[in-house]
């Protein structure tokens, strides 16, 4: 019988030796390092996301009972529960999260623009508490620590191109002024990322947002868009300007016209008010991509379930933010290799279930994510000894 790599191994093929060893280098990971290198430290925090480990002593633990695998994963002995701790609470956080961008873009690769009518990115945050005595570095608010994960989603490819941990007293607005904005995309958000300075950026860079207005605030009508008949939950679509001057008499630095759509949600009272600078899209489709937000309040509770990244191997803000990395990187993984046509029917969900209980088996993918081997043909069976427990 021919040599089979684990189920480990054939999922880090995604990201070539070369690809880890020169993020490595480059923030000079390894520099002084004489017994766990940054490799070795990724091979077991992966290890244990994928594995659903609950603890430092339990990654290790089960980590180092796989030794017979060292070898073909590159790594060169047992680790120690001290030097991991250590090495998380030391190692450089961009190694990890240079590689998670370049598996972003590796995982959008590939993919035609004439295969998208239009290409839409959701942005919002969501807040992980923490225990305010472990974490005191994570202040919030109302005297509550915590984390806010700043995210964009890709809606088409169901994958974070952008992420960033900061505690959570930063507010989302904050982060969403420091992201770069792809020409040709639509950007969804609420209205936490309310801030006209934010929409003209969006707009200068070539790209188009849709958001909700505030209740309080007001807008100029320029002209009234005709209402196709049978959408009645479309209540106007209006072409209309923002006051030019705002609060203490600053003036406003979003010129142009823009777009207000009023929209009647079932499951509300009263209506929402949905404001966009795409003056081509139909006032349907423009609600339609507002409802699609919720499609990253879905992620977010995926990776709370299914990832670790609530309960922390570590205390220190290093630590918490490389864990949190290397659990993006693992969906990632598990992303592309969905891409996979013998994975192509099964769910993420199916995946990181078999992924988590047969990772260390040496079993190739196909058989492991194809479809179940042939029924047995239909014979006398011989009957099996059974042990006596007499």
């Amino acid at each position: 019988m021919g040599y089979q790599d684990s189920v480990f191994n054939q999922i880090l093929k995604v990201i070539p030796g070369y690809q880890l060893d020169r993020l490595i280098d480059k923030y000079m990971g390894d520099f002084r390092v004489r017994t766990l290198g940054c490799r070795e430290q990724f091979l077991a925090m992966l290890f244990g996301q994928l594995t659903g480990r609950n603890s430092l002593r339990d990654v290790v633990d089960n980590f180092n009972a796989n030794h017979q695998h060292f070898y073909h994963l590159g790594c060169r002995g047992e680790i120690r529960k001290s030097t991991l701790a250590d090495a998380n609470k030391r190692r450089p956080v961009e190694i990890y999260q240079d590689l998670f961008e370049e598996l972003a873009a590796k995982a959008l690769t590939g993919k035609k623009r004439s295969e998208t009518t239009q290409l839409v990115s959701l942005i919002d945050a969501t807040t992980i508490v923490l225990n305010q005595t472990r974490f005191g570095w994570a202040k919030g608010h109302s005297g509550k620590s915590g984390i806010k994960i700043h995210t964009v989603y890709d809606l088409d490819a169901r994958i974070p191109t952008y992420f960033e941990v900061t505690t959570a007293r930063s507010s989302d607005l904050s982060s969403a002024k420091t992201m770069t904005y792809e020409a040709g995309r639509t950007y969804v958000y609420d209205r936490g990322y309310y801030d006209f300075q934010l929409w003209a950026n969006i707009d200068a860079s070539g790209s188009w947002f849709v958001t909700r207005l505030k209740k309080n605030s007001p807008t100029k009508v320029i002209s009234k868009c005709e209402i196709p008949a049978g959408e009645s939950h479309i209540l106007s679509d209006n072409e209309v300007m923002l006051n030019q001057r705002l609060a203490r008499s600053r003036q406003n630095p979003y010129h142009k016209t823009l777009r207000e759509v009023t929209v009647q949600v079932e499951a509300k009272k009263d209506p929402i008010r949905l404001i966009t600078n795409d003056m081509e899209s139909s006032a349907k489709d423009i609600a339609g991509l507002y409802k699609k937000r919720w499609q990253i309040e879905l992620f977010f509770k995926w990776i709370k379930q299914n990832l670790k990244i609530k309960a922390f191997l570590g205390t220190s803000e290093n630590a918490l933010k490389i864990q949190v990395l290397v659990a993006m990187i693992a969906y990632l993984l598990l992303r592309l290799l969905n891409k996979n046509p013998f994975c192509q029917n099964t769910s993420i969900l199916k995946m990181t279930r078999l992924v988590a209980t047969n990772l260390m088996r040496r079993i190739s993918l196909l058989e492991l994510f194809g479809p179940p081997p042939d029924k047995p043909s239909k014979g006398k069976i011989k009957p099996q000894r059974s042990l006596s427990f007499a």
